[in-house]
């Protein structure tokens, strides 16, 4: 009997070594893991950073463009107001010298004084050189001027929201990581543990921590596989060069011509919310200029509500969602648009009554 004893002691303490190895294995490996995580945790935090710090110029640069569109638009109209008095006092004399008489002589040089006087504030008119503002009356187009001007400003605007969006993701893979990190602390603690404790549970704790391992990497590879959004320049050309047409448009072929941009700025930008409500507006506008009047638009809701995937807090969707549905004869929906449980603050309950009322004249 002792000598059945004898032997098996070997096998024991074979299999005790053979435990305490693999354990030794796992934890370098946990080990190893939450070293690659935490310099993943690092990068990311960097480029958290970097993003973070990308959105502040941009929201400087849409600050200061804004602040020059003002300035500028303050110069030409100061410019254009003096040229437009002098060009009235320069017609004026000319119809007086046309007409004859005695002052006519004397007319006739106030109108050459104010047409050198015109001219020379002409050139500090942005709009009056601008071949591409005059408009075949003999007026000209101040809105596309304007949006020219503030074009600029849309753009830096973009790059702003783009990069925060890219900022905010970094941030979560950053977070993400940190509690990756956390739980494989918590696995390493269990295989630590597992070496302390009597051979009747060791087991449980080495399956324990391996399994919270498993879990931690899994989690970590997702997290480092889960791409980040950055700002893509062309799709903000191609929004900003059509925001600028759709607020200038006249015809069908302008809002065609915006449409075509947008297209090719959410191709290039995956889910790009402002695309989406530029464009909703592009095709709610070109349903105005249907022969027969406004039919509502499909294409106009969809985009808007997709908008609203990206924000379901932004108002102005919401109200053009409630639009659309009204010129779609949908009014069930245009009322539940209106006047929803959640509410902007700055419709009080009178002037919401007020816009239901007429749609409840529908129904």
């Amino acid at each position: 009997m002792s000598d059945r004893i004898e032997s098996t002691k070997p096998l024991t303490e074979e299999s005790s070594d053979s435990t305490k190895t693999a354990v030794a294995v796992m934890i370098m490996i946990v080990t190893l893991l939450g070293t690659v995580f935490a310099f993943l945790q690092s990068q990311a935090s960097n480029e958290e950073a970097r993003a973070a710090r990308e959105a502040e110029s941009a929201s400087l640069r849409s600050m200061v463009k804004v602040n020059e569109a003002g300035r500028s638009i303050g110069r030409d109209n100061l410019a254009y107001g003096l040229w437009s008095d002098h060009e009235w006092l320069r017609y004026s004399y000319d119809l007086t010298a046309t007409a004859g008489g005695p002052n006519s002589a004397y007319a006739r040089l106030l109108s050459e004084v104010e047409g050198a006087v015109s001219s020379e504030l002409e050139q500090y008119s942005m709009m009056l050189q601008g071949e591409e503002y005059a408009l075949e009356d003999g007026t000209y187009d101040y809105a596309l001027f304007y949006e020219e001007l503030y074009a600029p400003s849309y753009e830096a605007a973009e790059f702003d929201e783009q990069y925060a969006t890219e900022r905010d993701a970094w941030g979560g893979k950053a977070d993400a990581f940190v509690a990756v990190i956390t739980v494989l602390a918590v696995a390493l603690f269990l295989l630590g543990l597992s070496s302390t404790i009597t051979p009747a549970v060791r087991k449980q704790f080495i399956v324990a921590g391996g399994v919270v391992a498993a879990v931690a990497a899994i989690w970590g590879a997702a997290t480092y596989l889960r791409g980040v959004q950055a700002p893509s320049p062309k799709a903000i050309d191609d929004y900003v060069a059509a925001t600028v047409e759709v607020n200038t448009a006249e015809d069908v072929e302008d809002y065609e011509r915006a449409i075509a941009r947008l297209d090719s700025a959410i191709e290039e930008r995956e889910g790009y919310a402002n695309a989406f409500l530029v464009r909703g507006n592009a095709y709610f506008n070109l349903d105005f200029l249907n022969s027969d009047g406004p039919q509502g638009s499909e294409d106009a809701l969809a985009d808007f509500n997709r908008a609203l995937e990206s924000n379901p807090d932004d108002w102005v969707s919401i109200g053009n969602v409630g639009a659309v549905h009204y010129w779609l004869g949908n009014y069930e929906a245009s009322l539940e648009n209106t006047e929803g449980t959640t509410r902007p603050p700055w419709r009080t309950p009178k002037r919401r009554w007020r816009s239901n009322r007429t749609i409840r004249s529908y129904l």
